[in-house]
């Protein structure tokens, strides 16, 4: 995407590329809904879990592997 020269603002022609037309505008809608107002988004009452190959207990089987 083209960044204009403050580099924090997309020129709309760029977004409208990115649209899902069959979805409609709705979903792009609320996702700039959820991005720029928290309240809006869903709660999330469990904490965020992790896929097991992030924990700790794990990196010593990627050093093994040359995946670290």
């Amino acid at each position: 995407m083209m960044l204009d020269l403050s580099q924090n603002l997309v020129h709309f022609r760029w977004i409208l590329k990115l649209v899902d037309f069959r979805a409609g505008y709705l979903s792009l809608l609320q996702s700039w809904a959820r991005f720029r107002f928290p309240f809006l988004r869903p709660r999330v009452n469990h904490p965020y879990t992790f896929s097991p190959i992030t924990r700790l207990k794990y990196l010593s089987l990627l050093k093994i592997y040359n995946f670290y």
